[in-house]
């Protein structure tokens, strides 16, 4: 429903009106805020439309749920927007991974409300799935809505990434800190000492968690041997 109600606020302010995206339209993208829905209630071929039209360029944004959040690639894509945060860090991270791919660099910028700052939000227990509904009763009390407070998501994801997530100015700019890379966002990141700069952040992550991870791929590997030889051994025993 959140996806929805995007969808038909873009195309109104962008002089749409709130007709959805149907098909490509010759003359271009007559919508500064074009944009098409990727969720679960739309059927299988409005999805897949959906994407295509985003993948082409015929629409601008693609508005998604967390069936976005894996297993899609989009080649260059520059930027995320996380209207709300997900409830679990790890859907944070499977979301930013749509950017920042194949050696592009990519920005995820995420919305979220102030510290000590509540949000009543839909979550519909109803059987019409939030279709003309009104009830703006807590979940416990009744109704489909429950309070969210993002400024504790993002420390669980902060505590997740072992990083603080940079903020905007109160001018909604970017720090200064990214300013100075002289990036541009969907292509390849600017060359340091012959490697790109994504390309030897990427490597040093993948080296940390590799050596973080050592010593447990290796028990596993032996359990992995001592079961399949026990394995092994019970199958010959009984087969005599």
């Amino acid at each position: 429903m959140d996806c929805d109600n995007l969808e038909t606020f873009l195309n109104a302010y962008g002089g749409g009106g709130s007709g959805r995206f149907t098909e490509r339209v010759e003359s271009g993208k007559e919508n500064p805020y074009s944009c098409a829905v990727l969720a679960g209630m739309r059927s299988m071929q409005q999805r897949r439309a959906s994407l295509e039209a985003f993948k082409e360029g015929d629409v601008r944004f693609l508005i998604c749920t967390d069936v976005a959040a894996r297993g899609i690639d989009v080649k260059g894509l520059p930027y995320i927007i996380n209207m709300t945060l997900p409830d679990e860090p790890e859907n944070y991270i499977h979301r930013i991974g749509r950017v920042g791919r194949a050696e592009k660099m990519g920005l995820a910028i995420s919305i979220v409300a102030g510290q000590d700052y509540r949000e009543k939000v839909w979550y519909h227990t109803c059987s019409n799935r939030g279709v003309g509904c009104t009830r703006r009763q807590l979940k416990d009390q009744g109704g489909c809505t429950v309070w969210h407070e993002e400024w504790k998501m993002l420390s669980a994801i902060e505590a997740r990434l072992r990083t603080d997530v940079l903020e905007l100015t109160t001018e909604f700019e970017l720090p200064q800190s990214l300013l100075d890379t002289n990036v541009v966002y969907g292509e390849e990141g600017p060359e340091e000492n012959g490697e790109s700069s994504s390309l030897s952040i990427g490597l040093g992550q993948t080296n940390a968690r590799i050596e973080q991870w050592q010593s447990s791929v290796k028990e596993l590997v032996a359990m992995e041997y001592e079961a399949q030889n026990l394995f092994l051994s019970m199958t010959t025993q009984f087969m005599k």
